[in-house]
């Protein structure tokens, strides 16, 4: 599903957010290749520790292609690089899989709903 080119493309979106987490879409085009929809993280909490992307942005990745996952970044200050309590609670909800990007680590980890 993701590509060397995703990949790139989801480190750079989290090295340009820091130090609050990115987040974003990858909506797959009619073939399946995969693309980076950036988000603005929305989180009225504490962006440096949680995402949240607008049913406004989410509408608008819909637009374009079928949006296959949802993305976003842990920076550096985390201990591991793992989903969140949070991160598996909101994946199970939407029914969405789930991409992290921790930087500190330079790893990708995928989250599948039940």
């Amino acid at each position: 599903m993701m590509d060397e080119k995703v990949k790139q493309a989801i480190r750079q979106h989290a090295l340009e957010e820091l130090p609050y987490e990115c987040c974003g879409l990858l909506v797959s085009n009619e073939k399946g290749d995969a693309q980076v929809f950036k988000c603005k993280n929305g989180s009225k909490l504490n962006r440096k520790e949680h995402f949240s992307i607008s049913p406004e942005e989410y509408l608008v990745a819909t637009s374009i292609g079928r949006v296959s996952a949802m993305y976003h970044s842990h920076p550096t200050s985390y201990q591991e690089a793992q989903f969140s309590q949070f991160d598996e609670q909101a994946s199970q909800s939407h029914n969405i899989k789930s991409v992290l990007y921790d930087i500190k680590s330079n790893t990708f980890l995928e989250h599948e709903p039940k």
